[in-house]
């Protein structure tokens, strides 16, 4: 009896069309996720930083909380994210590793800001439409992209809008420009972050949604040498979403 050999078919480069798309998270990974221990500990606000090499998942779970869910949960990706503005809007009166926590914190409450107003079921109070009115006056509009939250020079503030003090002395605008050696910036930006997500959470209270989140990605996009000034800026970035997600665990005044 003869042995039967199968033979491997002859597969030409031509007949694919396709070897996958540029990048994992262009695919549909949403299809084939898998649910993970790392899903559920930021589920349950356990964690809030997820660390892996490119192509280990950190899109896809950014894509699941943001696509499989409700309105309550935002993609705010850094590719194309203008570092170079941002790197001027340091403050000199924190400590170097510290140098970009407030303008961080200044940029996840607009961000929440633009979110709770989109919530459904918000009823309209004097904070709520100050928040709506600081949004137009700087922005044009309730939605701001991310890249022009930083870039305005100035923050116009005004009685309709917030009007926040530092040390008895009502601000009527937060210059964003400023000198390295400027002490006043991070005590102007923080009495506004302040009042904004003071805002934010009575218009949360209002709202049919539990609570928000916010989910940054593409960290590490374009960067072939990860000099000091980026480095404090992603620092400042991490100890910014927790100081926030921490005071908003514990409800308390950021």
């Amino acid at each position: 009896m003869g042995k039967k050999v199968m033979q491997n078919p002859t597969i030409s480069l031509r007949d694919f069309d396709t070897f996958g798309d540029v990048a994992a998270e262009d695919d549909p990974v949403l299809e084939y996720f898998l649910f993970t221990n790392a899903v559920e500990s930021i589920r349950n606000n356990e964690s809030f930083l997820v660390l892996g090499r490119k192509g280990t998942g950190k899109t896809a779970i950014v894509r699941y909380f943001t696509e499989t869910g409700d309105s309550t949960s935002k993609a705010l990706s850094l590719r194309g994210y203008p570092w170079n503005v941002h790197a001027q809007r340091i403050d000199g009166g924190a400590s170097d590793i510290e140098a970009y926590v407030s303008s961080w914190r200044y940029l996840i409450a607009v961000e929440l800001a633009s979110l709770v107003l989109k919530q459904e079921g918000s009823w309209h109070s004097n904070l709520i439409n100050s928040l709506e009115n600081f949004l137009k006056d700087n922005y044009g509009g309730s939605n701001p992209k991310l890249e022009d939250i930083l870039r305005p020079k100035k923050l116009k503030l005004n009685k309709i809008s917030f009007m926040p003090s530092v040390m008895g002395n009502q601000l009527g605008g937060v210059d964003l420009e400023r000198s390295p050696k400027d002490h006043q910036f991070g005590f102007e930006l923080n009495a506004l972050t302040s009042a904004i997500m003071d805002a934010v959470r009575d218009a949360l209270s209002w709202s049919k949604a539990e609570s928000l989140s916010l989910h940054f990605d593409e960290l590490d996009q374009g960067i072939t040498v990860l000099d000091e000034s980026r480095e404090r800026m992603i620092i400042g970035l991490i100890i910014a979403a927790r100081e926030i997600g921490e005071k908003a665990k514990n409800q308390e005044s950021l």
